[in-house]
């Protein structure tokens, strides 16, 4: 069964909390770097800390946000991702996908018109383990780039094609509740 679209019952609750630590620098998403998406990392991170009323907690793996079944880091550093983009006036937006054998991942997916076209922004893909050693900290490309480097039978990838179905309801389609 593959990856599908989904939406979160979640809020955005960490939303209401200003990261301890600073935002990178301005860069579009095709100039996302991993000292970029570590950054951006850690604003989630300390939103995280904030909400949870933790003091820099390290093992998002087993906590659950919130009563929910949220549980990571993912969902926050995605959402912290698309709105750095979206205050830049990028079309960006949180994407969450339910992997056919595992738990949910939310990412980042800036629209420029079409699939090929569009930018996946990952700064948490590492969970999936594909030969991370020898890649970036922070995947940030088309699907077409990210399929040359993983492969057509990658779990990540079936994570992002599953991902791009948005684009298709790109009005309507909510990743969290208050979307």
């Amino acid at each position: 069964m593959p990856s599908t679209l989904a939406t979160s019952t979640q809020y955005k609750v960490w939303r209401g909390f200003q990261p301890a630590v600073a935002r990178p620098p301005a860069v579009p998403s095709t100039k996302i770097t991993d000292q970029v998406g570590l950054g951006l990392v850690r604003c989630a991170k300390s939103r995280l800390d904030q909400a949870l009323g933790r003091g820099q907690g390290s093992d998002y793996a087993r906590m659950n946000f919130d009563n929910s079944d949220l549980r990571g880091l993912c969902f926050v550093a995605a959402d912290e991702v698309t709105q750095y983009l979206a205050a830049q006036g990028e079309n960006a937006k949180t994407i969450m996908v339910k992997p056919a054998g595992g738990s949910d991942h939310y990412f980042t997916i800036v629209n420029n018109g079409n699939s090929g076209n569009s930018a996946i922004v990952d700064a948490t893909w590492k969970q999936f383990m594909e030969g991370a050693a020898d890649k970036p900290f922070c995947l940030a490309g088309t699907l077409g780039a990210i399929r040359f480097v993983f492969g057509q039978n990658s779990e990540i990838v079936d994570i992002y094609t599953a991902g791009m179905t948005a684009l298709g309801q790109w009005g309507s389609y909510k990743c969290f509740m208050d979307d």
